[in-house]
């Protein structure tokens, strides 16, 4: 798991560094990759007992959750001016890498 979340904190230095066309495109990229996962996780879900079930069921509503408000703090991003981005990029950054903490340690289970 340590080496997970050093990846992640790599991942999001590495975001901060791109320039704005690079981290957007990088951003809309994570979002539909992060959509695949969490496809994926509520199909395993599904075929999974119902106490399993029930439990991935509520992670993926919280995840539902986060990646709804990340998507909305993206979209103030797009829309900010050239020197607001820089601040909230970070913003954005963090709830990316925590939407995707949140998906391995639901992934973990299966």
């Amino acid at each position: 798991m340590n080496t997970i979340k050093n990846t992640l904190k790599d991942v999001k230095e590495k975001m901060l560094d791109l320039n704005r066309d690079e981290f957007e495109k990088n951003i809309e990229e994570k979002f539909n990759m992060i959509e695949e996962r969490i496809q994926n996780l509520s199909n395993k879900a599904e075929e999974a007992s119902d106490e399993i079930k029930t439990e991935t069921v509520k992670q993926v509503n919280n995840i539902r959750q986060m990646q709804t408000n990340a998507q909305q703090k993206f979209n103030g991003l797009k829309e900010s001016g050239e020197n607001a981005w820089k601040d909230l990029r970070e913003g954005i950054t963090a709830s990316i890498t925590s939407l995707e903490e949140a998906i391995n340690e639901a992934t973990s289970e299966f």
